[in-house]
C-alpha cells in the first residue's frame, strides 16, 4: 500500500494494566517514524509504542489517529507547548506523565467533534 516507505511493525501485550510494545519488523533508525491507529483514549499505547521506537533509534516520532475520544483531557498527555501545562490546575491534579521526547505531529480527524475542538492550535496536535 505505502510502497515508497519502509513499514515498521510494531506488537502490543497487555500484562495486567501494563503495555508491552516491541518493534517485530523494519529498522527504525535515524528514520521519521510514524504510527497510524485507529483511536486513541488515555495515549498510552501510542507513548509506550514512541518509547520503544526513540529506544531502536528512531529520530522523530509522528502519529496519525482517526478517532481521538481523550477522555478526561487526556490529550494534555500530548502536549509540547508548556503554557498549556503552567495554566491547568488539571494537569497538575491528575499528574500527566511529561513525554521524554515529544511527538513531532499528531494528525486526527473531526470524527469527535467535542474533543477535536479543543485540539486546535495546541502542539502538536492538526485536526484534519
Amino acid at each position: 500500500m505505502f510502497g515508497q516507505w519502509e513499514n515498521i511493525i510494531c506488537h502490543k501485550v497487555r500484562d495486567g494494566d501494563k503495555r508491552i510494545v516491541t518493534i517485530k519488523e523494519g529498522d527504525v533508525h535515524n528514520k521519521h517514524v510514524f504510527i497510524c491507529d485507529d483511536l486513541v483514549k488515555t495515549g498510552g499505547t501510542l507513548i509506550q509504542c514512541q518509547e520503544a521506537l526513540f529506544a531502536a533509534g528512531a529520530a522523530r516520532v509522528s502519529c496519525y489517529v482517526t478517532h481521538a475520544v481523550f477522555p478526561l483531557e487526556s490529550w494534555r498527555n500530548f502536549l509540547t507547548n508548556s503554557e498549556e501545562e503552567e495554566n491547568s490546575e488539571q494537569t497538575e491534579r491528575k499528574q500527566r506523565k511529561k513525554l521524554k521526547h515529544p511527538f513531532t505531529r499528531f494528525y486526527t480527524t473531526n470524527s469527535c467533534p467535542e474533543t477535536t475542538s479543543l485540539l486546535v492550535a495546541k502542539e502538536p496536535f492538526e485536526v484534519l
